[in-house]
């Protein structure tokens, strides 16, 4: 690569590298000019070119650059990368797409099998050239002269001087092995190569030195298999093959004298485990990945030590290959992030395509290592992997809010003060968006958040990577909102920001509104005890009248009574005492069943008031001669009477009644009770009789008695008569 006819338009230098920018991108080189790199882009997402047009490169303090460019900003972290992803938007002339197998070769080469494809990297040159474009490749092997043999969907080949030998031409005895879906190779001693076969055949036994090959299945002897379809074989500290099926697990001694059949069941449903794609061996313990439940710990015996899945903080549960990377760290590829797990504090470190690897999904069988690094593959690529480069970020994000929107009926209102501290948010607020930004350059991508309002929240509320919240519908008040961010590796800020929100009342929150509430029920409910009191002096009252009424009336019959008796006894002729004692005793009668209604709660209407009316008259006016009528207005039948109004009312009928029969001399009494022209109750008492001068009426007519009951029950007492004209007494609703 060179910058000879290319137009320089920055230089800077950072990290003992000298970084140039042309019209073709930016360059990397040494002090002494001898190597030239090309820096590619991480664009994932179709983006044109940031590094084409740069205008300005600087470095900050701890030696990272940035890249002032036509569309925008960039940032590039000087320091080496624990990831190294190939995929196409770093390399589309190599066509990569789904890669199946990696073998690292010698001097910086590396065998890259992929659907319908074979490839040759070199570091060297930073390119990659095509060996066979026709075949799937999935795995590959160095046999005991030093052959690469890789395997092809039809086929096994010998890979030397850049091509493809057919393996019969070297080994006819593998002809049997040709075609099968090859995914382990393990050497045991110095001529026996077990070779593992996703295609329900079992195993091989390729005695190099003898030239035999030998098929270990379900049917074989001494050692027999549960599954021929085997995943993955492996050899532990004590020189045992584990072979890992989609059946179980089945533990073959060294000598090839038995098997022994590990049946590990699911710790918390009790169902037998299957489909196993790897094994690792740490300190006698094994580690097996499991493609649905996560990571197993197992002894030898099979006993089943913990779990560990997405709920412990692994990537997915779907788990691929796993690798011991020192003494403290197992790293697993899976189908969604590569995770690290850390022995000593039982914690994961989760890693995905925005950290560096060439996609986050990986393949079943793609994994490797070899010379201290990983080589792991999957969709769209592959990433080499050192992990002794994996340094845990120890530095959360700068956490700031970044703007605030308050959104009302009318407008929308947006601040963008960093240094926000208090907000005053209005009564006509319907919703309030509160965005905060944590600043971390090397993985902006990856910061999670987390809140919690002091006064509604005891725990933190996490966000995930939005970075925002909505508040909609908090009651009146003032609220303390905390806010937390952290980086990838789940370093959290060691102070929150925080935010004191106001929350303006509506005019029916205020405190005054409150009051003036709590008033307004005070005076209702003091109305409502006022009014009972009023009633309870009203039942007391008619007591009290009804009382009187007895003392008077049925006192004075009482003593009529007696004297009429103690008469009927002196007397011989007594048959009108005691006709006169009947007539009292009648009455008396009378008087009290008025008074046992005015009583009753379930007779209180108009109608029953007129039947009582009709009780009294009727055979009075039968004895007299006199024709008596009455109406009522078919639309206040059923108005209902209170007990002083029933009583009044009834008093003024017999009262004005007596008096037409004592005095009036009449032929006809009529009473009528119906609405006025102001629909107003009415009722009127007619008779034809002889009438009187209003202006002379006499005062022993019971007539001021009359209008003292009706006022009373607040009704107007209204009299009408003339000599030879008759009278009508006439009360009226007030």
């Amino acid at each position: 690569m060179t910058l000879a006819r290319e137009q320089t338009t920055a230089m800077t230098k950072a990290a003992g590298h000298i970084y140039l920018a042309g019209n073709s991108g930016l360059y990397k080189t040494d002090e002494g000019l001898s190597t030239c790199i090309k820096i590619k882009e991480s664009n994932s997402n179709g983006e044109e070119s940031w590094l084409n047009e740069i205008n300005h490169l600087c470095t900050d303090s701890d030696g990272n650059l940035w890249i002032g460019c036509k569309r925008g900003l960039a940032y590039l972290s000087t320091t080496s990368s624990a990831f190294r992803g190939f995929n196409n938007t770093g390399y589309a002339h190599a066509g990569l797409t789904h890669t199946y197998n990696l073998y690292p070769l010698p001097f910086g080469k590396i065998l890259v099998g992929q659907e319908k494809s074979l490839l040759l990297y070199d570091s060297t040159t930073d390119r990659f050239s095509k060996i066979d474009q026709k075949r799937s490749f999935n795995f590959a092997f160095t046999d005991f002269n030093k052959r690469v043999i890789v395997s092809g969907d039809d086929g096994l080949y010998v890979f030397t001087a850049g091509k493809l030998i057919p393996v019969n031409a070297y080994y006819p005895e593998l002809k049997p092995v040709s075609g099968n879906y090859i995914n382990s190779a393990i050497r045991i001693g110095d001529s026996l190569e077990v070779i593992g076969s996703d295609n329900d055949r079992g195993f091989f036994c390729w005695n190099f030195k003898r030239r035999t090959l030998r098929m270990v299945n379900n049917n074989s002897s001494p050692i027999r298999l549960r599954s021929n379809i085997v995943k993955k074989i492996f050899q532990d500290s004590s020189g045992r093959l584990w072979v890992l099926s989609d059946f179980g697990i089945d533990v073959i001694e060294k000598d090839f004298s038995k098997v022994s059949y590990l049946n590990i069941k699911n710790p918390v449903s009790g169902n037998p485990l299957r489909l196993y794609f790897d094994i690792c061996e740490v300190n006698g313990r094994f580690w097996l990945a499991n493609y649905s439940l996560g990571i197993v710990e197992i002894d030898a015996a099979g006993k089943v030590f913990q779990v560990l899945n997405s709920a412990n903080g692994l990537c997915n549960d779907g788990v691929y290959k796993i690798f011991r990377v020192d003494r403290d760290n197992l790293m697993v590829t899976s189908n969604n992030g590569l995770s690290v797990y850390n022995l000593s504090t039982s914690s994961f470190t989760n890693y995905y395509e925005e950290d560096g690897l060439h996609s986050s999904a990986f393949d079943e069988n793609c994994g490797i290592e070899s010379g201290g690094k990983i080589y792991a593959g999957g969709l769209n690529g592959f990433t080499i992997i050192d992990p002794k480069m994996l340094i845990i970020d120890r530095h959360p994000p700068k956490l700031y809010f970044t703007d605030i929107r308050i959104d009302s009926k009318l407008a929308s209102t947006v601040s963008r003060n960093l240094n926000i501290s208090e907000l005053l948010v209005p009564d006509d607020a319907l919703q309030t968006t509160i965005s905060f930004t944590g600043l971390h350059y090397n993985n902006s991508k990856r910061v999670q958040y987390r809140y919690k309002i002091e006064e509604l929240n005891d725990d933190w509320i996490d966000l995930g990577t939005r970075n925002f919240i909505n508040i909609i519908g908090i009651n009146p008040g003032r609220y303390h909102l905390s806010v937390e961010s952290s980086n990838e590796n789940g370093i959290w800020t060691t102070a929150p920001i925080r935010l004191s929100m106001i929350f303006v009342p509506k005019w029916y929150q205020t405190l005054w509104f409150e009051v003036l509430m709590i008033l307004s029920l005070c005076s209702v409910l003091y109305s409502i005890y006022r009014y009972r009191i009023e009633q309870v002096k009203i039942q007391h009252r008619i007591r009290r009248d009804i009382a009187n009424d007895l003392h008077d009336d049925l006192g004075s019959s009482l003593n009529s009574i007696k004297i009429f008796t103690h008469l009927a006894i002196e007397k011989k002729q007594n048959q009108s005492y005691l006709n006169e004692i009947e007539t009292l005793i009648t009455g008396m009668t009378a008087g009290l069943r008025d008074m046992l209604w005015v009583l009753e709660d379930s007779r209180d209407n108009i109608d029953v008031l007129m039947e009582r009316i009709k009780n009294f008259v009727l055979p009075l006016a039968h004895a007299n001669g006199i024709k008596f009528e009455t109406y009522v207005d078919p639309g206040i039948k059923n108005q209902h009477l209170s007990k002083i109004e029933k009583r009044n009312l009834l008093l003024i009928a017999k009262e004005a009644i007596n008096n037409c029969f004592k005095y009036s001399k009449c032929s006809n009494i009529s009473v009528v009770i119906k609405p006025d022209h102001h629909n107003r109750l009415s009722f009127a008492i007619t008779d034809d009789g002889i009438g009187f001068q209003v202006s002379s009426k006499p005062t022993g007519y019971g007539l001021g008695n009359m209008q003292h009951r009706a006022e009373q029950i607040g009704f107007q007492f209204l009299l009408a008569s003339a000599p030879g004209k008759g009278t009508c007494i006439t009360i009226a609703r007030a």
